[in-house]
């Protein structure tokens, strides 16, 4: 019987970490210890195919399926026979993997829906099949204030607003997601709560040897965003004019190391109030989440949820709009328009900046640093740009913030 792994979120528990590492290359080569997983691409149109090789060198860094689970309401008992004789040829010598972290919502929409579970079932109670879902939780207080960092922000709503509307949408009941992922007919569904959702899943979930190389160098969590990027963005719209568009902190993210920007964390951004009533919210829930969990996880997941709460305690809940007075780190700005133009130069003339690259940042001089400033309009960047190279334009873009 093939296994067929689901990771199916949840949220902001290192999804974008875990794909970017399962589309690595690294584990198509096999090795001594052979192929160890897997990991495949399930489209919008119900096809399953593999991960591309260029998925961890594009701008996201991963791939994920974009399947939704509803949709297999509209597809015909050939077109669910043809998944499954899919994943049964591609888990038969090692374990498929599928991730999307929107699945668990999915699922408690989809539960109370006799069809819709009926053909999920169809799918994943198939004899030839062994499917399970892999579910990573958090303590909701603190999810929320990533999760709004991340999406909520962007649609320019009160952090409050976000926590009322992910209350009432039903997210982050964790427990009652596993309940409909078990009502829509998963071999078995696994919750957990650890601190390193990419070594746990690969090494614990999916059983790969701590001895296989890409084990040593696998990122641990998602990062949040530097509170100067941050910032810039929310004066700027074009750097971030949505939810969904996110490039230019994946961008950054790329080049963060090697232009030395420094990284502020974002303040805190709930206060105490708001955190007690996420804890009376999911209270009930929290209560049967803790008998999923294994004994430890439990324990780990209640000691942090109380001590995110503790670690508020009398604090206000901070606005956009005092987010945005926030003084800015000239020291990032800095770094971030002298990395751009070097970028721009290199891509266009084959040379950087006099002093910049083997140099660190902080050794440009002062008449360096004056030239390059005086270097700084949109004009001249534009100037330089070669033809066609959008990551070019992106960076002019952020260089000509500074202009």
């Amino acid at each position: 019987m093939g296994r067929v792994v689901l990771h199916v979120g949840a949220g902001k528990c290192g999804s974008t970490s875990l794909q970017q590492t399962l589309a690595r290359d690294e584990w198509r080569r096999g090795g001594r210890n052979g192929v160890p997983f897997q990991y495949l691409r399930w489209r919008a149109d119900g096809s399953i195919t593999p991960v591309s090789r260029v998925a961890s060198s594009s701008l996201m860094g991963y791939e994920y399926s974009e399947c939704q689970l509803a949709t297999l309401v509209d597809r015909s008992t050939a077109q669910i026979e043809s998944m499954v004789r899919t994943l049964e040829r591609a888990s038969r010598h090692h374990p498929v993997v599928l991730s999307n972290e929107g699945w668990h919502s999915e699922a408690l929409a989809l539960s109370s829906k006799p069809e819709s579970v009926r053909q999920c079932r169809r799918l994943l109670e198939a004899d030839s099949l062994d499917v399970e879902a892999v579910l990573y939780v958090r303590p909701q207080a603190s999810w929320l204030e990533s999760f709004y960092l991340q999406f909520g922000i962007w649609s320019g709503g009160t952090i409050e607003a976000h926590v009322r509307r992910m209350r009432s949408g039903r997210e982050g009941f964790w427990a009652a997601r596993v309940e409909a992922l078990q009502r829509l007919g998963f071999g078995s569904v696994s919750v957990r709560y650890v601190s390193d959702v990419t070594h746990d899943f690969v090494g614990t979930v999916l059983g790969v040897s701590p001895s296989h190389p890409a084990l040593h160098s696998l990122p641990v969590s998602n990062l949040r965003v530097s509170l100067d990027l941050l910032l810039l963005m929310l004066d700027d719209p074009t750097l971030r004019p949505d939810m969904h568009a996110p490039q230019v902190e994946f961008l950054i993210e790329r080049v963060a190391a090697e232009w030395k920007l420094p990284h502020r964390p974002v303040p805190p951004l709930l206060g105490e109030e708001v955190i007690e009533q996420i804890t009376e919210s999911y209270a009930d829930d929290n209560a049967v989440l803790a008998t999923l969990l294994p004994p430890d996880q439990a324990e780990a997941f209640e000691r942090d949820r109380q001590a995110f709460a503790a670690s508020r305690a009398g604090a206000p809940t901070v606005s956009i709009e005092e987010l945005r007075q926030l003084p800015r780190d000239e020291a990032y700005s800095r770094a971030l328009v002298v990395g751009a133009l070097d970028e721009v130069m290199r891509q266009r003339f084959g040379a950087g900046l006099p002093g910049y690259g083997s140099a660190s940042t902080s050794e440009v001089t002062a008449a360096e640093a004056t030239l390059l400033y005086r270097m700084r309009t949109q004009r001249l960047v534009l100037g330089l740009l070669p033809p066609g190279s959008a990551r070019a334009q992106m960076v002019a873009r952020l260089a000509g913030r500074f202009a």
